[in-house]
C-alpha cells in the first residue's frame, strides 16, 4: 500500500523509522543493564549511583494505586466507616466484572449473546511497523 507523499514528508518518515530502529536497538541494550543496575542496587541498599561525567541513577520510592481503575483504588470494607450514608451512596457503584462475565460465557452458564453488549472505544494508534 504505498501512496505517494510530499518529498519532505516522505524525508520525515524515513528518519523516523531510522530513530525508531536506533531506539530499539538502544533499548535492547539498556534492559539487560537496567535489570543488573537494580538487582545490585537492591542487594546493596542502594538509592542513587553518579555518573563519572555526570548524571545519577536513582530509585525512588513511590505509591500508585494497585490499579487505574476509577472504581478499585479503595477496598470498601477500609473506608466505609468513614463514609456518611449520602456519600457512600453516591461514591460506591456495582460493577460488572468482565472476567467472570466471560467465564460464565465459556462454560455455557451465560449465554454467548452477552458477549454482543461489551463495549468497545474506537481509539487510533500510532505504529511503526518493519
Amino acid at each position: 500500500m504505498n501512496v505517494k507523499v510530499k518529498s519532505d514528508i516522505q524525508k520525515k518518515a524515513d528518519r523516523y523509522l531510522q530513530l525508531h530502529a536506533l531506539l530499539k536497538k538502544v533499548e535492547a541494550e539498556m534492559k539487560p543493564l537496567r535489570k543488573e543496575l537494580e538487582e545490585y542496587m537492591d542487594s546493596k541498599n542502594l538509592m542513587v549511583i553518579a555518573g563519572t561525567e555526570g548524571g545519577a541513577i536513582s530509585r525512588r520510592p513511590s505509591n500508585r494505586a494497585i490499579t487505574t481503575s476509577q472504581f478499585t483504588t479503595y477496598d470498601l470494607n477500609d473506608i466505609s466507616m468513614y463514609l456518611p450514608d449520602d456519600v457512600k451512596k453516591e461514591a460506591v457503584k456495582t460493577v460488572v466484572d468482565k472476567d467472570v462475565v466471560e467465564g460464565y460465557v465459556k462454560l455455557g452458564k451465560v449465554p454467548q449473546e452477552v458477549m454482543r453488549h461489551k463495549r468497545y472505544k474506537q481509539v487510533i494508534t500510532f505504529n511503526v511497523n518493519k
